[in-house]
């Protein structure tokens, strides 16, 4: 029965769990017209034209694992040729004039509508479980029996690299909606194992993997960054409504500690176009409401700050490889590089300094 909906992760059905609508594009951000006005112009829609209770936006998981998603404890990757894809996509209209007309994002899929990922994990504590080998609904019932009997299932444990392709509607440009800001947030609390985590999944290379993780957040962060030009929204948008089978969210999530809560560019649930202290790299509580503390920056300072480091990165980041092929070439000799945002921790951390200049 193609209407029986299993867990993506268990392959259980509503009559052995609770089976429940998990939305990548969180629903706690529908009615934030700001955001999905970016999302639109971007991905080559009409303005107020994006659909979000649909199979593309929409995973099944049981109650246990809808709890861990929604709290950032793991998270789904397309294939690294994917994710690739729908950089080099991104990168073909950074410096587009205000009037273009993007292409649609799904062009990038060429007609495609099952998509593969493999699940991340992000908290070592997530139990094992055991994973069905197959749908109930797929096995021929011969006797009241039969479907129990050849049913099997195999034990998977964190950090799950012997869990299978998992086959699903949703497309990438929602789940990369819900792993860059898990990702980022990952990342920026220090050392991780990502990386290897990813090489476990795939045939590729550290270099490879990091770089993959990478394009994810930059890929997400151009969506967000750019404001559409004025003509583009043209009217006030129609609220869209949460569906009322979807699981009411509790406001408050048991989440990892280095995780922003938001409100914050980084933020799965309460975005802005502006980064929180802790995603600014100042490592410190963000400053309460009212307070007189001088580092404090208004939201529309933080806003043009980063909006100006991704500008000037994304411009600059083909000229200075560029630059750094040619001098390999030039001196017979690799120029040093850094390639792990890692390797600069110890910089990131300390405060700001004024350096005298000499003559």
């Amino acid at each position: 029965n193609s209407n029986t909906k299993q867990c993506l992760i268990t392959n259980k059905d509503a009559s052995e769990a609770s089976i429940e609508p998990c939305y990548l594009l969180n629903q706690r951000l529908w009615r934030n017209g700001e955001f999905l006005t970016r999302l639109e112009w971007w991905w080559g829609m009409k303005y107020d034209s994006l659909e979000l209770d649909t199979e593309a936006n929409k995973l099944y998981l049981d109650s246990e694992w809808l709890r861990s998603f929604d709290s950032d404890r793991w998270l789904l990757l397309p294939p690294p040729e994917m994710v690739n894809n729908i950089w080099d996509h991104c990168r073909k209209f950074f410096k587009a004039p205000s009037d273009f007309v993007m292409p649609p994002i799904e062009t990038v899929y060429e007609g495609a509508e099952i998509f593969e990922y493999r699940l991340l994990p992000l908290d070592p504590r997530l139990r094992s479980f055991d994973r069905f080998n197959g749908p109930k609904s797929s096995i021929p019932i011969t006797t009241p029996t039969s479907a129990t009997e050849q049913r099997t299932s195999i034990h998977h444990s964190f950090p799950y690299e012997t869990l299978p392709t998992l086959v699903s509607r949703a497309k990438p440009h929602f789940v990369i909606c819900d792993s860059a800001p898990k990702l980022f947030h990952h990342i920026i609390s220090g050392p991780s194992r990502l990386s290897s985590d990813v090489q476990s999944l795939w045939p590729i290379s550290e270099p490879e993997a990091s770089c993959m993780l990478r394009n994810v957040h930059y890929v997400y962060c151009a969506w967000l960054e750019r404001r559409p030009p004025p003509h583009f929204a043209s009217s006030p948008r129609t609220v869209l409504r949460v569906p009322s089978t979807c699981r009411k969210l509790p406001k408050t999530r048991h989440l990892p500690p280095p995780t922003c809560t938001g409100p914050c560019s980084n933020s799965r649930f309460a975005w802005i176009p502006s980064l929180c202290s802790w995603c600014r790299g100042d490592f410190r509580p963000r400053d309460t409401p009212g307070s007189d503390s001088d580092e404090s920056i208004s939201p529309s300072e933080a806003a043009s700050e980063y909006r100006a480091y991704h500008r000037n990165l994304t411009q600059h980041l083909g000229t200075w490889q560029a630059c750094c092929s040619q001098q390999m070439k030039k001196r017979g000799r690799w120029t040093s590089r850094v390639d792990n945002d890692e390797q600069l921790r110890s910089y990131a951390e300390e405060r700001p300094r004024k350096i005298a200049r000499t003559v």
